[in-house]
């Protein structure tokens, strides 16, 4: 009986067979000698430049995870060469000068490819798009070249919405997931703070949202919640490391519910407890937080008597 695996070798893993040649290609990508793949190619004509190691990695993908600019410029360079996921992998690598590379290629391809996700990728879910996966990552200088080349998040609509993207949401068995991927981008300082013209704004109607998902689903309350929670500490360091005023208009909020005991508001360690004791002793005063505001800081006073109502559940201005 003939060896069928003869010319093949195994990974280390013992996973997918590949060729000597594959095996030698591969070499020669990971040492990143650019010189001796393009020869490689040139004595093998029609050898798949797209073939996988045995851990389904590509040549491009393992020069992007090698951080080999000058090996990713000659593989984009090739014909028929496949991107995949590639565009991610350079966020989550945090190579900037890498992932411009490639959405340049992209663009060339198609010009909205460079926008979207990547749905045959064994690492990444199929909706995660290079703007949501950076914001995610923290990556300040990221954020900022995407935006500057039109990237966007979509932001998600109420938790009740029934418009017809909704309804038809419904169906998608990661919707929930997805929502999710979704918040825990565009809630991240970092995005934030290049997103928005009013942080403090954003962060309030941010934990306004969280609360309202964290209420209608429960599988999924404890994440929302603790995204929720992450927002109010940004805003309390916004406005100056625990203020009072903040606090005050958080706890208000109508998905917070104050109890009578103010000690136990120190389970929230966010809220410094300097602010849960200031705030406690408006309520014994009869005082409207208005009023606790004016004792505080009238300029911080000022500006949130223009948060929309949305925003300030319960707060009329005094």
């Amino acid at each position: 009986m003939a060896d069928d695996t003869k010319g093949f070798t195994q990974g280390p893993s013992g996973g997918q067979l590949f060729t000597l040649d594959e095996k030698k290609f591969f070499s020669l990508v990971d040492e990143g000698d650019v010189n001796a793949v393009q020869k490689f190619l040139e004595e093998n004509p029609g050898f798949d430049i797209n073939c996988v190691d045995s851990k389904g990695v590509s040549a491009l993908q393992m020069a992007v995870h090698n951080h080999d600019g000058g090996m990713v410029t000659f593989l984009l360079d090739q014909r028929d060469i496949l991107l995949s996921d590639c565009a991610l992998r350079a966020v989550s690598e945090d190579q900037h000068s890498i992932l411009l590379l490639l959405m340049e290629r992209m663009a060339v391809i198609h010009p909205d490819l460079e926008f979207a996700g990547c749905p045959d990728s064994a690492y990444y879910p199929e909706y995660m798009t290079p703007l949501m996966l950076a914001a995610q990552c923290d990556n300040y200088e990221i954020i900022g070249m995407l935006m500057e080349r039109g990237h966007k998040i979509q932001h998600p609509h109420p938790p009740k919405c029934s418009c017809n993207c909704c309804r038809e949401a419904l169906k998608d068995t990661k919707r929930g997931e997805r929502l999710l991927d979704v918040y825990r981008a565009i809630t991240n300082p970092t995005y934030i703070c290049q997103n928005s013209t009013d942080q403090i704004l954003t962060a309030f109607e941010l934990n306004k949202e969280l609360m309202d998902y964290a209420s209608t689903d429960l599988e999924l309350r404890p994440t929302y919640l603790d995204l929720a929670k992450k927002v109010r500490v940004f805003a309390t360091d916004l406005i100056g490391g625990g203020n009072c005023l903040v606090w005050g208009l958080v706890l208000m909020a109508p998905s917070v519910r104050l109890p009578q005991d103010p000690d136990h508001l120190q389970a929230d360690d966010s809220a410094p407890p300097h602010s849960i004791h200031m705030f406690s002793k408006t309520q014994n005063r009869g005082w409207s937080l208005p009023e606790f505001a004016h004792q505080q800081n009238v300029e911080q006073l000022r500006y949130l008597h223009n948060l929309p109502d949305s925003c300030v559940h319960g707060v009329e201005p005094g």
